[in-house]
């Protein structure tokens, strides 16, 4: 159960891996309808194996940019997702790698000045409804491009 990612990445200690091999470890509630994933990444299978434990990569993190998440969750429902859980959690957990993560925020009006503790007064508003404005702010970054995610290990 893994996925093997083809891109440069530079790892904690300042050097950079050319592949990374993600393994994935899920557990699904009694219910069925809830996964949760938790990724591992190594420089490559041979690492895996030789030690599963110390071998674990370190990527280097830049803050709300660029990441392996060390956890994810999913609802499922065999009924739509198919009765195959590995199959739908490496294409939920590609997606996840592939699509850049933005949150909404509002607008803080220059006009207000410096935020105060009455935090909606210093927000922006449509000037025509007076409802609070939002911009889209990019959380997390995509990790890597769909071409360089392949699926292994799949017994």
């Amino acid at each position: 159960m893994a996925l093997l990612i083809d891109k440069i990445t530079e790892i904690s200690n300042g050097s950079f891996v050319d592949q990374i091999y993600l393994r994935l470890k899920y557990t699904l509630d009694l219910a069925g309808t809830e996964v949760e994933c938790n990724l591992f990444p190594y420089e490559s299978k041979t690492k895996f194996s030789e030690d599963l434990y110390r071998n674990k990569l370190m990527i280097k993190k830049v803050p709300g940019i660029i990441e392996i998440p060390n956890k994810l969750d999913f609802s499922y429902d065999s009924s739509i997702n198919g009765s195959d859980v590995l199959a739908f959690l490496h294409e939920e957990v590609k997606d996840v790698l592939i699509t850049p993560k933005y949150i909404e925020e509002p607008i803080l009006d220059p006009s207000a000045g410096i935020p105060g503790y009455d935090w909606i007064h210093n927000y922006k508003k449509d000037p025509s409804t007076g409802e609070i404005m939002y911009q889209s702010i990019l959380s997390r970054d995509k990790f890597a491009e769909d071409s360089s995610i392949s699926f292994v290990d799949l017994d």
